[in-house]
Formats: C-alpha cells, structure tokens, sequence
C-alpha cells in the first residue's frame, strides 16, 4: 500500500511551440487576420491589439513553468478571435504529427464555453447512464493538453 501511494503521478508538461516568439507572432498574426475574415468582418489593427498578440506569442514559445493564459476583457476586443486563431495555428502546425496514445496529456486543443464546461462537469460529478457521453467528455477534457474556455462568468448560477 506504501508503495502505491509513494509513486509519483505523471505531471504534464505545460504546452509550448517550438518556434521563436517573432516567428509565432508572425503565424499568430496571419491566423487572426484569418479568423476575422472567416467570419466576414474586417481586421482592424492597433498596436494595443499587436502588444497582446506579441506577449501571447512570448508566453507560447517560453520556457517557463506557468500554466495557463487567461485573456480578460470587454465583448468584442478579439479573445474568442485570438482564441480560434491559436486553435487554427496549433491545428496546422501538428496536421503532420503522427499522435500516440501513450502522450500525457493528451495531445489536441478543446474549445468550449464555461456554460457547457459547468454542465459537464454537473454529469461526471452526478453520472448516469442518460448523460454517459458527457461524463466521458468531461474525463477528456480534463487531461487534454490545450483547453480553451470561452465566456467565463456567463456560466449558469448553482441554485
């Protein structure tokens, strides 16, 4: 029993590119200019906006420790753009990469709203067979590598 508890749990390693900072940016960039017209609306760039992306891109090509990027920000500065955009990004720069099972976390990017999160995570705390699916999603969600919430703070209340 000892010996079960001593082993030591596998600890993921915080994803990041292999990639310079200028060189994400630049890819970073495109994939937004890209996003925005996939949805038909105009890029309108200002430096405040290139400031973000330029930090984003340090923090995704660094070599430190800290997990998790957390974009705040009013309805319509460009975090669910930016978002997409790095999905888009990491998507393409893998759509080579042969994937094992054995990878720890699980290689991919999940994008999902807060909403959605909090009813799954309601399904794998109270499981049954009518909700099976999003117990097991909820189960991926929780060791997959890139996990993008959308909309925090629009999830419903407990009541």
């Amino acid at each position: 029993m000892f010996s079960v508890l001593m082993q030591r749990k596998r600890t993921a390693t915080r994803f990041r590119l292999p990639y310079t900072a200028k060189q994400v940016y630049s890819m970073l960039y495109a994939a937004c200019m890209a996003e925005v017209a996939s949805r038909h609306r105009k890029f309108i760039e200002t430096e405040e906006y290139k400031k973000h992306l330029w930090d984003i891109s340090r923090w995704l090509t660094s070599e430190s420790s800290t997990f998790g990027l957390f974009l705040c920000g009013g309805a319509g500065n460009g975090k669910t753009t930016i978002l997409k955009a790095i999905q888009n990004l990491t998507n393409y720069l893998r759509s080579d990469e042969v994937y094992n099972s054995d990878d720890f976390p699980p290689k991919g990017y999940a994008f999902i709203s807060a909403k959605e999160l909090v009813l799954l995570a309601k399904a794998y705390n109270n499981p049954m067979r009518d909700n099976e699916s999003d117990y097991y999603r909820y189960k991926r969600l929780r060791s997959i590598e890139i996990l993008a919430i959308d909309d925090l703070g629009q999830e419903p209340k407990e009541s």
